[in-house]
């Protein structure tokens, strides 16, 4: 088999040519659990290899291996270098890696730093396929995540959504910061139903250790759940879980078939769409941004599934439980200062399983600077009161410097008062503004018949900050 060079690439020739051609392959040797023996194809490469480079506790597995050592730790670039040096010289280097080293293993950085061609991979069976072995779980349909090194979830919120909507299992992979007590905590804050999570630390080891958290069935509004303890009452498991540590494998595996979505067509369960039923949400003496206006506004705000999008004064959440739909490999951030409302928001997340929509309880625009950095912007309330003027408007002022050059701010205004408000600041801003207005009306029963029941007409002003505006 032949590869194409690289694009921009420039082939070696002469002797460089050669000494690439003479220098061996890298392997990558996969370790099983601990204290299972190689099977024999990697005992046999790894008894020719003249470096064996891994990380410490690999490296101590193999005590009388002659080889010179290379310990794979936090400088990983310099192991490289030093992997580069031994290559050079013509030695059979040998790199030990647990289970299946291109399954969010050390493999990727390898084939990418030695290239392919130049890259072995003799593989175990990764730490999923042991965990799925001991629950006998058909692991073909999981999704597959790593917390390693990151400081946000959304990635385990995106999987999150497929498993509880469609019933597949969720395998995630923790650290030292991201442990599964910290993964049963957000899994519990988010009001996440129908999983049961199951930890496995130190597999293979006779310190093995398994503990399951089971979450509820079903998303009822209870609440009760928030105590994040399992059906039994059992306030423990939070604390076992806490004591694994990090560097475990997290299964979350659905306990039955989802339970159909309130809305979902036919007794389906789905994800949300645009146009909810306005009746399905928990709201506040009926206030809503109705379904037709919601899905205009959404429209407008053109939201893609990686993008982060902030709810701002959000009310009882319907726009940003769309809105999660939407950016579902994302985040949606609603923020509200009413406490009752907040209450709403996250009832109506765990009512349409929205693990990516985070909530927070603030008041506007003090809490700004503290929230990601967005995509879009929508602003369906927040805006009544003084403290602005044509010259400046502290809260549209902030909320425009946070949008990046290509970010969409969609204003849903009522009030005369409040469109004017929202076109000043554009303007002051000089970003070029889109004006809609929708009316609707609804079929309501009159006399055994139906008549046209009109709603409140409201204004969608959208605007996308320029490129190239570092204003």
């Amino acid at each position: 088999m032949t590869h194409a060079t690289p694009p921009h690439a420039t082939p070696p020739t002469g002797q460089a040519a050669a000494a690439t051609a003479t220098r061996p392959p890298v392997t990558v040797i996969g370790c099983g659990l601990r204290g299972t023996p190689l099977p024999p194809g990697h005992a046999a490469v790894l008894a020719q290899a003249q470096v064996l480079a891994g990380g410490a506790r690999l490296l101590d597995s193999f005590p009388e291996h002659p080889g010179q050592r290379i310990v794979i730790g936090a400088a990983l670039d310099a192991a490289l270098q030093a992997m580069d040096a031994c290559r050079t010289r013509g030695l059979r280097v040998a790199v030990l890696a647990d289970g299946d080293p291109l399954f969010f293993g050390i493999g990727a950085r390898l084939a990418g730093h030695f290239g392919p061609d130049a890259l072995r991979v003799l593989p175990a069976a990764s730490c999923l396929q042991q965990a799925a072995a001991r629950l006998a779980l058909p692991w073909q349909d999981a999704r597959c995540v790593s917390l390693h090194g990151r400081n946000d979830y959304r990635p385990l919120a995106s999987a999150l959504r497929r498993a509880q909507h469609e019933g597949v299992p969720v395998c995630v992979l923790t650290d030292g910061h991201n442990t599964p007590g910290a993964i049963a905590r957000f899994l519990v804050e988010r009001g996440v139903t129908g999983l049961r999570l199951h930890a496995f630390a130190d597999m293979g080891s006779p310190g093995e250790r398994h503990v399951t958290l089971a979450l509820p069935r079903d998303g009822s509004d209870t609440g009760g759940h928030a105590a994040g303890v399992g059906e039994r009452g059992e306030p423990d498991q939070l604390d076992q879980l806490d004591q694994l540590g990090g560097n475990c494998t997290v299964l979350l595996v659905p306990r039955a078939a989802p339970a159909p979505s309130p809305h979902a067509p036919g007794g389906r369960s789905a994800l949300p769409v645009l146009g909810i039923p306005d009746t399905d949400f928990a709201v506040q003496a009926r206030l809503i941004t109705k379904w037709p206006v919601r899905a205009a506004g959404l429209a407008a705000l053109r939201i893609a599934p990686g993008h982060t999008v902030w709810d701002l004064g959000a009310g009882s959440g319907a726009v940003a439980v769309e809105a999660a739909a939407l950016a579902r490999d994302g985040l949606v951030v609603a923020v509200e200062r009413d406490p009752a409302r907040v209450a709403l928001i996250e009832q109506n997340r765990r009512r349409f399983r929205a693990p990516n929509l985070h909530v927070v309880h603030a008041a506007l625009p003090d809490c700004l600077d503290g929230l990601p950095d967005p995509d879009r912007i929508f602003m369906g309330g927040g805006l009544s009161g003084d403290g602005h003027s044509p010259q400046a408007d502290p809260l549209l002022d902030a909320v425009c410097r946070r949008l990046p050059p290509g970010g969409r701010l969609v204003v849903h205004c009522v009030l005369l008062g409040t469109l004017e408000r929202v076109r000043a600041a554009l303007t002051r801003h000089g970003w070029p503004a889109e004006v809609a207005c929708i009316q609707a009306s609804e079929a309501v029963p009159l006399l055994g018949d139906l008549r046209l029941a009109a709603m409140n007409p409201v204004f969608i002003v959208a605007a996308t900050r320029p490129e190239g505006d570092a204003a």
